[in-house]
């Protein structure tokens, strides 16, 4: 009985290596598994991050266009109005036109 009960313990101790050994390998490949999520993560974190700010950047940029478009046509809007209050009756007066002809 003796000499069985150390053989059990002998399989069993056989046994509890085996799987430590099992348990490490899993441990490592799951820290492993972690790292690559956390990097992944952080990848697309900084995706986001760019992505927003090429957003914001194309916001500036087409506010700043269309005040600029803006500007330019109320300058030309007052120009013609400027323009045509003195150009009554003033026909043929350009540069390819005229009375010295």
């Amino acid at each position: 009985s003796l000499e069985e009960l150390q053989e059990e313990y002998e399989k069993e101790k056989k046994l509890l290596k085996e799987l430590d050994e099992k348990s490490e390998i899993l441990s490592i490949e799951y820290e492993t598994v972690v790292k690559e999520q956390e990097a992944a993560r952080q990848k697309a974190e900084e995706a986001e991050k760019r992505m927003n700010d090429m957003l914001r950047a194309a916001t500036i940029i087409q506010r700043v266009w269309k005040r600029y478009r803006q500007q330019k046509q109320s300058q030309k809007d007052q120009k013609g109005k400027k323009g045509k209050k003195g150009k009554k009756g003033k026909k043929g007066k350009g540069k390819k036109g005229g009375k010295n002809r």
